[in-house]
Order: structure tokens, then sequence, then C-alpha cells
């Protein structure tokens, strides 16, 4: 047996070839079988990040990385702190990374079909899972503008619907 390490290509195909999804609501799958063990989950939660060249979904574990297949976006907003004084942010989520992010004025979109995403650091898009937009409800107002988001602090986040 040669301990050779494998080429650039056999490396590549290794890699795309391990069959992990990440579902819409940020539940791990490998071979069609949900993780069922939480710190296994948590593992992979905490080494989601995207190629840096791709841009394509990974997952980092300690030195070893592979490409995951997501069926919708990698990040989810798992819950949300909302700003309670001024001196607060008015709204932050916490990302199935364990990532807690700050939510900006024009970060909170909405397609057609009533689903939440929110952009954050260099571009990237968090979907807003059930449980979290359920919890934003009554914090949600209509204006002439559309909806918001109103804090409980007085911040007020358009959600701009695409």
């Amino acid at each position: 047996m040669s301990d050779a390490a494998p080429s650039a290509e056999a490396l590549e195909a290794i890699r795309r070839g391990i069959d992990l999804r990440l579902d819409a609501e940020g539940c791990w799958h490998h071979e069609g079988e949900a993780f069922s063990h939480a710190g296994v989950t948590a593992l992979f939660d905490r080494g989601l990040d995207l190629h840096p060249v791709t841009h394509e979904p990974i997952v980092r574990i300690g030195e070893q990385w592979c490409y995951v297949r997501c069926d919708d976006l990698p990040f989810v907003v798992r819950r949300w702190r909302l700003g309670l004084t001024d001196t607060d942010p008015g709204l932050r989520g916490l990302l199935n990374t364990g990532a807690e992010i700050d939510v900006e004025p024009d970060a909170l979109t909405c397609d057609a079909h009533g689903r939440i995403a929110v952009r954050f650091c260099e571009g990237r898009v968090a979907r807003v899972s059930r449980a979290a937009q359920a919890a934003l409800a009554p914090y949600l107002v209509e204006g002439a503008a559309g909806y918001a988001v109103q804090c409980p602090n007085g911040v007020t986040l358009p959600v701009t619907v695409r």
C-alpha cells in the first residue's frame, strides 16, 4: 500500500463524493439518514462554511473538509436576540454555526413563499428557521412601505419583499 497523497483530482472527487446534505431547516443527513447524535450535529454546524474560491457550502472537521449539498441556504437563523435598551443592537440572529450576527437595517428579505432571510457578512445569506420566523411574529408591523420588525428598543428593520 502506498503512502502517497491522492492527486488534486482524486481529492476533489472524494470531497464531492461524500453524501452530506443539509435540509432547509438546518438538519444534517448522511446517505439519506438524519443525524441522531447532538454532538455530531453541533460539530458539523460549527464547521459549516463556504469554499473561499467557489463559495459552495463545505464542512470543515479539523484539517479536513468536504462539500455539502443544501436543500436551501447553508446558514440558518435558529433564534433571535431582540434589543431591549438604546445601547443594544436592534436584532441579533443566532446561526446554526453558533455565530451571532447583528441584523443591519436593509438585511431582511421575504420571498414569494413568505420565507424570511437575512444578509450578513461578506454577502452571505441565512434562511430564518420556521421557529425563529414565528418568534418574530409579535414584532412584525405593517406600514405604508410594507412590513418591518419593530424591536422593543425602538429600532425598526424593514422587510424587503423579493
